[in-house]
């Protein structure tokens, strides 16, 4: 996992075709923990499997990683003179879920996603800029890491914003 020390205890094995297979669940953090768990502090997780045992004699192996977790990146473009974007957010999505991981030809992983529980994540991020007339908003993008997922009508986008002091 990157950015953080994460709670992870994957399970593997080698399946009846001799093909590797993982499995773990996983919880996103809470944005309301303490300290708050915002967008930017959101941890990855990338697995590399090797599905060929033809490598367990020699000093390396081959591995190519994948991420198990989606991202989501907003960036916000331009807005006219006198914007101030204060907070943008995701709600109603799936927060956790059990993952297989199954190793498919070559050094491919597939990932299957069982979602548990209901939409009820919720994750925002304080951007707190002005916007300058033709400029982009801040120089940085925020990225929320999710559990893939189809989004559903309960799903919605929010963007907390004033122009010229009316929110």
């Amino acid at each position: 996992a990157s950015k953080e020390n994460i709670e992870l205890s994957p399970t593997f094995s080698i399946g009846s075709e001799g093909k590797h297979t993982g499995s773990f669940s996983y919880t996103l953090p809470s944005p309301s923990s303490d300290p708050k768990i915002d967008a930017s502090s959101q941890p990855d997780i990338v697995f590399a499997i090797t599905p060929d045992q033809s490598h367990k004699d020699s000093p390396e192996v081959d591995l190519v990683f994948h991420h198990a977790l989606s991202a989501i990146v907003f960036k916000v473009g331009r807005m006219p003179e006198g914007t101030h974007l204060e907070n943008i957010g995701i709600s109603g999505v799936y927060s956790s879920g059990e993952c297989t991981i199954t190793a498919t030809s070559g050094k491919d992983i597939g990932f299957t996603w069982n979602h548990n529980g209901t939409r009820n994540g919720n994750y925002s991020e304080d951007i707190d800029l002005d916007a300058v007339q033709g400029e982009q908003i801040g120089s940085s993008e925020t990225v929320f890491m999710m559990i893939p997922q189809q989004m559903g009508t309960s799903t919605n986008l929010h963007l907390t914003l004033s122009i010229d002091g009316r929110r």
